[in-house]
């Protein structure tokens, strides 16, 4: 297959890993047509339905990575809310309002202020 751009290095990986596994995957497409009927027919179907042992073992693995990812980066994450003192200020007082409001005022067109 010709490249067909700069992320062949990466891409090739990928579909060489799929051309390897097809026809060789653990899962059953009869069981698994029927596991979707009776998820999509069910009184509260799920969002996400992880079929297979492949499939799910992946997808823990995923989601372990993700909050290792996201605790790592929580106290940044976290930080970016507004303090509880600004917050009560913008309730309570016009002039703190004013205050805050000021860049909005600067970077937003004019008619979009006047609105």
């Amino acid at each position: 297959m010709a490249p067909i751009c700069d992320c062949e290095v990466t891409a090739s990986k990928t579909r060489a890993s799929a051309a390897e596994r097809n026809r060789k995957q653990q899962g059953d497409p009869s069981l698994a047509a029927d596991a979707i009927v009776q998820a999509v027919t069910s009184p509260n179907p799920p969002l996400h339905l992880i079929l297979g042992k492949f499939a799910y073992d992946r997808m823990s693995q995923k989601l372990d990575d993700f909050r290792k990812e996201m605790e790592s980066w929580r106290k940044l994450g976290l930080g970016t809310d507004f303090k509880t003192d600004l917050i009560h200020a913008r309730r309570t007082s016009s002039s703190a309002r004013k205050a805050l409001a000021w860049p909005r005022r600067r970077l937003l067109p004019r008619m979009a202020i006047e609105a």
